[in-house]
């Protein structure tokens, strides 16, 4: 069975996306077979991504067109292998909601990615590159050395 990463921020519409694509296409092009999700803390069900988002996303040959913001559940949590937070706020948000995903919740990195939200398509475009180096340095998409 495939290992499931879900990233997680706040409403699913700019940061938790763009590290789902740029994830899923590591997967991919490294023939990892992870299924890669997102979700976010406090999102609207059903809303697109940010329309900045889905600029920058296609600028780096990426889809975010289809994406549609979900809440994170309780069966994501039972489900999950792993989960990837924007912030330490959000690992503290998520572990105090679903206390069961404490050993499964991690920041992304070390610093928080800051939350383009309403900001112009440059700010979103730095916070694609931290989401990219962030998610290359992940023990999943690092690369195994012989």
């Amino acid at each position: 069975m495939s290992k499931i990463i879900i990233f997680v921020c706040t409403g699913n519409s700019c940061r938790s996306p763009m590290a789902e694509v740029i994830a899923d296409r590591l997967s991919r092009d490294r023939a990892l077979g992870y299924t890669v999700a997102s979700r976010g803390l406090s999102a609207y069900d059903g809303d697109a991504a940010a329309r900045e988002a889905i600029a920058v996303a296609a600028n780096h040959g990426l889809d975010l067109t289809a994406h549609v913001t979900r809440t994170l559940t309780a069966g994501d949590v039972s489900q999950a292998d792993v989960f990837y937070t924007m912030s330490a706020t959000h690992r503290d948000a998520l572990t105090a909601l679903f206390p069961d995903a404490a050993d499964k919740t991690k920041p992304i990195a070390a610093r928080d990615i800051d939350d383009p939200w309403s900001q112009g398509e440059d700010v979103y475009e730095r916070t694609f590159t931290q989401l990219e180096q962030a998610i290359q340095s992940l023990p999943e998409f690092m690369p195994i050395l012989c």
